[in-house]
């Protein structure tokens, strides 16, 4: 059986740019969590989630599927990106990440 597969249209894209990220591969209903891990040039920490669950062919497409639960509510393919937050007290703006995002497939 092929493994879960995390597919992402463009690794570099603008925010006006459409962006698809899809999960495939997944046992059918399976819930799973795809996390974005970011820092900017201060090396702050950024952290997003959204928790999915699979459907019957065990596909999700981010931009069209409300997630169950994480950092935004909506079927958004750019949420994952734009709902960063702060993982520690200080709230401020990303204006340089050192290393691109970096997006995480958790199955519990």
């Amino acid at each position: 059986m092929p493994q879960p597969s995390l597919f992402i249209s463009k690794t570099v894209s603008y925010i006006d740019e459409k962006l698809t990220i899809k999960v495939i591969n997944c046992p059918a209903n399976q819930e799973f969590t795809i996390r974005v891990l970011a820092d900017d040039d201060q090396g702050k920490n950024f952290a997003s989630y959204a928790v999915f669950q699979a459907d019957e062919k065990g596909e999700v497409e981010v931009s069209h599927t409300i997630p169950i639960q994480g950092t935004y509510s909506s079927a958004d393919a750019s949420g994952l990106f734009w709902s960063v937050e702060r993982t520690d007290a200080d709230r401020v703006i990303i204006s340089r990440r050192r290393q691109p995002p970096l997006l995480l497939l958790c199955f519990s």
